[in-house]
């Protein structure tokens, strides 16, 4: 019903609607290999490893920690999860290097991918996992240039899918109802959830495309799945009726307008702050970078995104201020602590800019 209500992305099916926290798992458990799952490039029977980006996937089931890069999750699970393999984020404040250009750097962020898949073996990798617009664990990062398209390339060019998370950044937070739209690209398959039910049922699904619809079909005519609570009839209700109201009321027309202003009030209040090293974000998901040595320069909010600046770490009085001025608005923003030295700022897409 959903892929059916917004087509944009070319996923045409819904499924595995659940709880709300295992949409990560549900799409591990689609791609993993089964009878007549021909899609899938490795022969069934075998095991074919997954690629992630570091630190790019959302929840804290087993599937979704042992595809996600977040170490302080991970690690007293660790003997649990299976083996996967990651590569570095597409986050130029990170890891652009000084007078390397946009272009440039998601080249060299996306050749990482096809270098992996080379050393572990094509044959051997069923899937790339990220996040369209990083979430919680790296604030709000969204991609560089055409790193989105460069993947899906490499994806096709091995016969690799392509899963994109959009538990978070989906569902119109970033101005679209889907992230990957604004970048032109249709992932096998993607999750979502949170924006899903807005807050009223907690409910989480997986989109998927036709092809991995036909090869379950085609083949065994079974995805073996289930939970308790998939499919509840007033999750799946009421997750309608917030899409209903979210076309009705040209929500993500709000949430565009929202964003510039956000983008721009940001800029203003903090672009000089010495202790914030970056601003970076889309529509109405934004993070401040926090940074205990001084930056020497100005930031400048460019596409969505800021320059890269100094070393980066936690300074408590850029975070008390970034957090109070979202709060005095009406928006959500995040604690910031050691293991993650930024602010996020998240208004709701019914938010205007009188208040």
């Amino acid at each position: 019903m959903i892929a059916g209500l917004f087509p944009a992305t070319g996923l045409d099916i819904d499924t595995g609607i659940s709880d709300g926290c295992r949409e990560g798992g549900t799409c591990e458990q689609m791609i993993h290999p089964q009878t007549g799952a021909s899609v899938i490039s490795a022969p069934i029977g075998e095991v074919p490893v997954s690629v992630d980006a570091l630190a790019r996937v959302d929840g804290n089931t087993l599937g979704a920690l042992a595809t996600g890069g977040n170490e302080w999750r991970r690690a007293q699970f660790r003997p649990l999860l299976i083996e996967t393999h990651h590569i570095d984020p597409c986050f130029a404040y990170r890891f652009q290097e000084a007078g390397e250009s946009d272009e440039d750097y998601a080249a060299r962020a996306a050749q990482a991918l096809e270098d992996k898949i080379i050393e572990l073996g094509p044959e051997t990798v069923m899937a790339f996992v990220g996040e369209t617009v990083v979430g919680a664990t790296a604030g709000a990062v969204p991609p560089v240039a055409d790193y989105l398209h460069r993947i899906r390339d490499i994806c096709d060019r091995y016969g690799v899918l392509l899963i994109l998370d959009e538990v978070m950044c989906g569902m119109g937070r970033t101005g679209t109802l889907h992230a990957c739209e604004q970048e032109g690209v249709t992932p096998d398959l993607m999750t979502i959830a949170k924006g899903l039910g807005g807050g009223d049922q907690p409910i989480g699904a997986v989109l998927l495309s036709q092809k991995i619809f036909d090869a379950f079909a085609n083949g065994s005519g079974l995805f073996q799945h289930g939970h308790t609570y998939i499919c509840h009839p007033m999750a799946c209700a009421a997750a309608l009726a917030v899409q209903e109201v979210i076309a009705r009321d040209r929500l993500l027309d709000n949430v565009k307008a929202m964003g510039a202003h956000l983008a721009r009030r940001l800029g203003e209040r903090f672009g000089n702050h010495p202790h914030i090293g970056d601003i970076a974000g889309a529509a109405c998901s934004w993070a401040s970078s926090l940074s205990r040595t001084v930056r020497p320069s100005s930031l400048s909010i460019r596409n969505g995104s800021c320059m890269r600046a100094s070393r980066r770490r936690p300074w408590r009085t850029a975070s008390s201020s970034t957090r109070w001025e979202a709060r005095s608005t009406g928006s959500m923003a995040t604690t910031c602590s050691w293991r993650r030295p930024l602010s996020a700022t998240l208004p709701p897409s019914t938010r205007s800019s009188n208040g």
